[in-house]
């Protein structure tokens, strides 16, 4: 297998609320859901949690109807061993931050792909190391997990729009 992207849920935010939304760039969409079928993306199952506190709107309904197709994916042990360290280390810098960067899939997103080598796709960007806030891109520069936004992540892929 490929590269396994692990998406965190701002792309999906910034998506559907931004230049993808689901009423002009479907394509997008479909886009994605041939990756998903491919295996070439994956979430944790903390972001479906994320995603979808109701499916009252277009993106909660998406990620509801992708619940069993794989996408979403529950945390093995490897995954867990890999959280504990992370949550040590985080625990580690500021309490107050890191009860908040606990609370998410933050923290399982960098779980996961340090599990199976896998990359980050995240729209959060870094902050200087003498910021007290905890994101998703110093943790993973932290343990060597690569991590890329979404611009990135469609050059890799080679997402294109069609006619």
């Amino acid at each position: 297998m490929s590269e396994v992207y692990w998406i965190d849920s701002s792309v999906f935010f910034q998506a559907a609320n931004g230049l993808y939304s689901f009423d002009f760039a479907q394509q997008f969409w479909d886009w994605l859901d041939e990756q998903i079928k491919l295996g070439t993306i994956r979430a944790p199952i903390t972001v479906y949690d994320e995603l979808v506190p109701t499916t009252r709107d277009t993106l909660g309904q998406w990620a509801f109807e992708r619940s069993d197709s794989g996408f979403f994916v529950l945390p093995e042990e490897a995954v867990v061993s890999e959280l504990r360290v992370i949550v040590d280390y985080v625990h580690s810098l500021d309490r107050a931050h890191a009860d908040a960067f606990m609370k998410g899939a933050d923290p399982w997103l960098i779980a996961h792909a340090k599990a199976v080598n896998g990359i980050v796709v995240t729209e959060e960007k870094p902050v200087d190391a003498s910021s007290r806030r905890i994101k998703i891109p110093n943790v993973c520069q932290r343990f060597g997990v690569t991590w890329i936004d979404t611009k990135e992540f469609l050059r890799r892929l080679k997402f294109k729009f069609s006619s």
